[in-house]
């Protein structure tokens, strides 16, 4: 698993063209990933989303994020 970080900086873009060239890389995005973006980044491709302060700090919506 390879760490993108700061994910936020490249953005959503930067992600797909990463796995464009490497289509079976399992990439982990983190720092600037947010309850409201997570989902947005799973689609995106990545492998998982680090859980940082946003995350950490809204229970109910991570809750919410986990089920689905």
């Amino acid at each position: 698993m390879a760490k993108l970080f700061p994910a936020h900086v490249g953005g959503l873009a930067y992600l797909r063209s990463l796995l464009a060239v490497l289509p079976g890389a399992r990439i982990m995005a983190t720092g600037g990933i947010t309850v409201d973006n997570a989902a947005d980044w799973l689609a995106a491709g990545a492998f998982s989303v680090s859980i940082g302060s946003d995350i950490a700090g809204n229970a109910p919506r991570l809750r919410a994020l986990l089920d689905g």
